[in-house]
């Protein structure tokens, strides 16, 4: 049986394709990566468990099937101290994973300046109560209040946002902030799919200014939620 189901697309980006697949950890064996040709670094091997060894070939897999798009044939390595992806040379790219499913993005960086997508299914009720003073403000959810949402899908959306925006900004900024370094300011769209623009409350970069807003989207079926944010060139 294999470890990851066909991947397929979602209409969330303008710039770039969004390629998610499902996979199964419980498929996982040592044969994986050479079924994938996918290389996983030893430490890794000799280390992680299979659930997140599952979630690094499905992410990778993802992430060569779209850089051979691009007629890119290098494998995206892994900083051994941040855990974050190493892209190809001129390439940006984001990858995700919750419960099962993966996701990823790549583009030339002469077309975008970053990238930043996240995934998560929908947070049960009693975490979503318990975390949810540490992820937004008050005035957040009151934006919310007229989609048709649950308390605890409006709260994904926005965690998945910010963690989204984290991953697009963090290396020009080059240090951790918060989810309260941004605070949403507006949303358009439904249900289903949209957008939130976030306004930075903290100075994060000279070229990340308290102030500056940006524009997320968001793509939900009935178990998650995927969002995504492209950084245009200054």
């Amino acid at each position: 049986m294999q470890l990851i189901d066909t991947s397929f697309s979602v209409p969330l980006l303008n710039q770039c394709e969004l390629l998610l697949c499902h996979f199964y950890p419980q498929r996982w064996d040592a044969n994986t990566p050479k079924q994938y040709q996918i290389d996983v670094p030893q430490y890794l091997l000799e280390k992680a468990v299979d659930k997140r060894l599952a979630e690094y070939v499905a992410g990778r897999h993802l992430a060569k099937t779209l850089l051979q798009k691009l007629n890119i044939g290098a494998q995206v390595e892994r900083d051994e101290k941040t855990r974050a992806p190493i892209w190809p040379q001129g390439i940006v790219g984001s990858i995700s994973h919750s419960k099962g499913i993966a996701a990823c993005a790549v583009q030339w960086q002469t077309k975008i300046a970053g990238i930043g997508i996240d995934i998560e299914h929908w947070t049960p009720a009693k975490t979503a109560a318990s975390i949810s003073k540490e992820v937004w403000l008050p005035e957040e959810q009151h934006l919310l209040n007229h989609i048709d949402w649950s308390f605890e899908q409006a709260l994904t959306v926005v965690f998945s946002a910010k963690e989204a925006l984290y991953k697009a900004l963090h290396p020009q900024v080059g240090k951790f902030f918060g989810f309260k370094a941004a605070r949403l300011c507006l949303q358009s769209g439904d249900s289903k799919s949209g957008s939130l623009c976030f306004e930075l409350t903290e100075h994060l970069h000279t070229a990340v200014p308290k102030g500056a807003v940006f524009k997320l989207a968001y793509f939900c079926s009935d178990d998650w939620v995927v969002t995504g944010i492209e950084l245009e060139h200054k």
